[in-house]
């Protein structure tokens, strides 16, 4: 189906301009101030932050219960312990950077 101009134009009085080009939007023209958009990234930042905490501490609750199926993980000491979650949680973390 072929659309009509009829001669009417739709963008008639629109300011239309290069939404790159800087210089073009003069002053008023940009959608938020300098200190607003550090503020959001900062927001963002947070928000990386608070996933990565996240994931690290599933990827330690998961080295826990890896290290726990260990048939000696009973008799163990307390700082081997630590020290094969340790390992695990490493080697975990590896695996994930590495996808």
């Amino acid at each position: 189906m072929r659309y009509s101009n009829n001669g009417d134009n739709h963008f008639e009085g629109l300011d239309i301009h290069d939404p790159y080009d800087l210089d073009s939007m003069g002053d008023g023209g940009l959608l938020m101030s300098e200190e607003d958009f550090m503020q959001h990234i900062g927001l963002e930042q947070d928000q990386i932050n608070l996933v990565t905490e996240e994931l690290n501490q599933s990827l330690l609750e998961m080295a826990v219960k890896v290290a726990e199926k260990s048939w000696f993980w009973r008799f163990k000491a307390p700082a081997s312990k630590a020290s094969i979650i340790t390992k695990i949680y490493k080697r975990m973390k590896k695996l994930i950077r590495e996808v």
